[in-house]
């Protein structure tokens, strides 16, 4: 029996699913995570570099919320939760 968050993915999709997969063309993200030191006595920050692989352009982060902001402007799709 399956439950209702389970889905289907051997039978074909439904046709908002097939439209939505027809419309949208593939986005992909490259990203690099590091650890960047500041000053002597201060904490090192976190940093984000974002590539968007089809239009090979270049992005860098300091906070993962400006992160996911771009991922969803980018794809035109919410972004991860």
């Amino acid at each position: 029996m399956k439950g209702q968050n389970v889905k289907n993915v051997t039978g074909g999709q439904s046709e908002p699913e097939k439209r939505l997969d027809q419309e949208m063309e593939p986005v992909s993200f490259v990203m690099t995570v590091w650890l960047e030191s500041r000053e002597v006595e201060a904490e090192p920050e976190w940093r984000w570099r974002v590539r968007q692989v089809q239009a090979d352009k270049v992005s860098y982060f300091r906070r993962v919320a400006d992160v996911i902001s771009y991922i969803a402007e980018e794809s035109g799709l919410p972004g991860p939760l």
